[in-house]
């Protein structure tokens, strides 16, 4: 399962810059070794307990963000405790366009109304 890192060190990692995130997968020493020297670090993700004991302080069915290595993010997704929490992107909202004003067609042989001159006894 891929894991999402940002390059943390002074050089680039996998054609990747320094400050830039990517998405790879590591082998459990490989990872080590790149965590250890601080050339990336793990970008912390959303996660939903889904098992039936709490995980990262947080009961089941409650969501957190943690920055788990891949080896302990798979024991946890592979035991049922955990799941990857993906945010659906919303949608942009369009702007709510104004109604047309509404005109009823005078009859032909009517003569134009004054505002005031329908029922106004005034």
């Amino acid at each position: 399962m891929k894991q999402k890192y940002r390059v943390t060190g002074p050089r680039p990692v996998l054609g990747t810059e320094p400050g830039d995130e990517f998405e790879h997968e590591f082998t459990a020493a490989e990872e080590h070794d790149f965590l250890s020297v601080g050339r990336i670090a793990i970008v912390p993700r959303s996660y939903q307990v889904v098992g039936t004991s709490r995980v990262a302080n947080t009961d089941p069915g409650g969501f957190f963000t943690g920055a788990f290595t891949a080896d302990r993010e798979r024991a946890l997704i592979e035991g049922g405790h955990i799941e990857r929490h993906e945010p659906r992107a919303s949608k942009p909202v369009e702007p709510v366009k104004p109604a047309k004003p509404t005109t009823k067609p005078e009859a032909p042989d009517a003569p134009p109304q004054s505002p005031g001159a329908k029922g106004d006894a005034g």
